[in-house]
């Protein structure tokens, strides 16, 4: 929605550093996503259910394998 693009460009206009990966949506970019944000920091925060699928599963999985501190706020 237009309040949505919105926020994300204010989001966009106030933030240090953007970083982009891709220009645009493919099958497994926000993997490549998850593994870039992984390989560059020590500490995660997640909202993880305990579900074993998924996008976060994965990340928390990978981030505990790594030694990553994880905070859960589920």
């Amino acid at each position: 929605t237009a309040t949505l693009q919105n926020k994300y460009r204010e989001l966009l206009n106030q933030a240090d550093r953007i970083i982009i990966l891709s220009e645009r949506y493919f099958n497994g970019c926000l993997l490549r996503r998850n593994d870039f944000l992984l390989a560059n920091t020590n500490h995660i925060i997640a909202f993880f259910n305990g579900k074993e699928q998924g996008g976060t599963y994965y990340t928390t999985k990978k981030a505990k394998s790594s030694n990553k501190r994880i905070t859960n706020i589920y």
